[in-house]
């Protein structure tokens, strides 16, 4: 690999990795928002599916890393 394509692979490495951490805030703040919710609502409809998006910003965040990973070896 050229060093051109390298340097346009490690600028998708910072940009993606600067969507990682917009999306852990998000996930942080749902999750925030969920542990903050009185008791008498945290089983309801909205808490369940409130922590069905933390858990989807999980895994989404876990396919981001490898992607980056992916990424960074390739630009190695």
């Amino acid at each position: 690999m050229n060093n051109d394509r390298r340097k346009r692979l490690a600028v998708l490495a910072e940009r993606l990795t600067d969507v990682h951490s917009f999306l852990e805030d998000l996930r942080n703040e749902e999750e925030i928002a969920l542990e903050n919710m009185p008791e008498s609502l945290q089983q309801g409809d909205r808490a369940q599916a409130m922590a069905e998006l933390v858990v989807e910003l999980d895994e989404a965040l876990s396919q981001l890393d490898d992607v980056i990973s992916s990424i960074v070896g390739c630009a190695a």
